[in-house]
């Protein structure tokens, strides 16, 4: 099976007529200045992952809030009320399975003012003359 580039190559002495540069953070159709399809190369690179990672042994995460206390005075009478709280929070993680891969996103032209893109990518439309 024979690989096919369309359009084809336009060769060392072609010029460079328009450029255009993106990103598409997401799958959906991106509108561009028109673009004579037939002299018109598309390329673009995936920029998103997807997945889990296990953490690398076991990690403790705390959090300890100090003791706080308050007296407030109130009313005529002068009486007051005091309280004083105190917590400690902690958790172990550790373990788990990783399960990342790379997802090979991209764009292709649909017609010329429209950029399909299939996930997260940086993509270049350049025009030749």
């Amino acid at each position: 099976m024979a690989i096919s580039t369309f359009p084809a190559s336009p060769g060392a002495s072609a010029t460079v007529k328009n450029v255009q540069r993106g990103e598409a953070v997401s799958a959906g159709n991106i509108t561009i200045t028109a673009v004579d399809i037939s002299k018109t190369r598309v390329s673009s690179f995936s920029t998103a992952a997807t997945g889990t990672v296990s953490l690398a042994g076991a990690s403790v995460a705390s959090a300890n809030i100090t003791s706080s206390g308050y007296t407030a005075n109130y009313g005529t009478s002068g009486g007051t009320a005091t309280s004083l709280s105190q917590s400690l929070a902690a958790a172990d993680l550790s373990g788990g399975t990783t399960d990342l891969s790379t997802a090979h996103y991209g764009v292709y032209l649909s017609d010329s003012t429209t950029l399909v893109a299939t996930g997260a990518c940086r993509w270049e439309v350049v025009e030749y003359y």
